[in-house]
């Protein structure tokens, strides 16, 4: 394993180093339900979710909670959103890991490795333009569109193949899932229903649900091809991509008109 005293030069910097450079660092475990992440947060540092899933929510001025977003496996949260977003937290869906990573340990690698302080950058822009490219898209959603955007995201970004379909994670609630989508969950829950009646999702467990059919979920939404170019096409998560950049096959950050969202909205 590489020590974190050791930085090897740009022209040296390889994935593999990276990862070992990532693996350095000590991991945190966390329950269901636990405070990963709130307004008592001091320690800056780049967390890495290796397990489990987290939820990103903010309680509005009114009281009710805005889901800002989620986190699975090889995707990265800093801790600084909770400075710039007051009454932010996150929290630990199912059991969790994470890999923790002083800003510190970044900044000081980043300065002596171009090469993967140029990746950080593009990780760091991409994650941005992800999520408010989808949160900007969703308003021109109608409600069942809305829901079937979420579940194409989740094939996308976590299915696993089965022998009858796509097994994806659902540890939200419903009302977790309207609070991503600004819907109710009693629309959420109708939505999911329409689904199943069309026979395009099932269910594994309480917690896993079972896509049977992706061809037709595609066609339940026109953000289907946006959806694809960005956690398909791409990587459905950050650590791929800064990894991705780092091996230097990485592309420039793709804007809302590349992925052609001016089409959507027209």
């Amino acid at each position: 394993m590489l020590s974190r005293d050791v930085t090897p030069s740009a022209q040296e910097t390889t994935p593999e180093l990276v990862l070992g450079w990532l693996k350095s660092f000590p991991s945190q475990e966390f329950e269901r339900h636990d405070t990963v992440v709130d307004e008592e947060t001091r320690e800056g540092c780049l967390l890495i979710v290796t397990r489990g899933v987290l939820i990103l929510e903010a309680v509005l001025i009114d009281g009710r909670r805005q889901v800002l977003g989620f986190r699975f496996p090889g995707d990265f949260l800093c801790t600084a959103f909770n400075h710039l977003l007051p009454n932010t937290t996150a929290r630990a869906l199912s059991d969790v890991s994470l890999t923790k990573v002083p800003h510190r340990e970044i900044i000081a690698r980043a300065g002596e490795d171009r090469r993967l302080g140029r990746a950080l950058v593009r990780v760091s822009a991409y994650q941005t333009e992800r999520f408010a490219l989808q949160n900007v898209l969703l308003g021109a959603l109608d409600r069942q569109q809305r829901v079937a955007s979420f579940v194409l995201e989740m094939v996308l970004r976590q299915g696993r193949k089965m022998i009858d379909g796509i097994a994806i994670p659902l540890p939200m609630t419903r009302e977790e899932i309207g609070g991503y989508l600004g819907l109710n969950a009693d629309t959420v829950s109708r939505a999911l229903s329409n689904l199943r009646k069309q026979k395009i999702l099932g269910q594994i467990n309480r917690r896993e649900g079972l896509v049977k059919d992706v061809q037709s979920l595609q066609k339940s939404t026109p953000l289907a091809g946006v959806l694809t170019r960005i956690y398909g096409e791409r990587n459905a998560h950050d650590l791929s991509t800064l990894l991705e950049y780092v091996q230097g096959n990485g592309t420039d950050i793709a804007t809302p008109g590349q992925l052609g969202v001016h089409k959507l909205l027209s």
